[in-house]
């Protein structure tokens, strides 16, 4: 985004060089992740209580991140529409 930033800027004459030019990013090791089945998206909600189901079934069954799960307050949920919005989402900063 920075490099984004300072290439506009080059762009725009405000600046004669982009600092970020020949900056490298990190590389990011990509894990293989794999698809629960049906069949094992059943067995594995029969196999937790019921108290804790929808902790279960709301990401899988949102597609939400973590940071927007932790975010959720009662005011995100809808019971009559029956539905969640996000507004907001936690970042965790190492």
């Amino acid at each position: 985004m920075l490099h984004s930033i300072f290439k506009r800027a080059v762009r725009d004459q405000l600046i004669v060089t982009n600092p970020c030019e020949h900056t490298e990013l990190p590389k990011i090791i990509a894990r293989k992740t794999r698809t629960l089945t049906p069949t094992e998206y059943g067995l594995l909600l029969g196999a937790i209580p019921d108290p804790y189901q929808l902790l279960v079934e709301t990401p899988i069954e949102t597609g939400m991140r973590w940071g927007e799960l932790v975010a959720l307050r009662p005011r995100h949920i809808d019971f009559l529409r029956r539905s969640v919005t996000v507004e907001e989402t936690i970042t965790e900063v190492s």
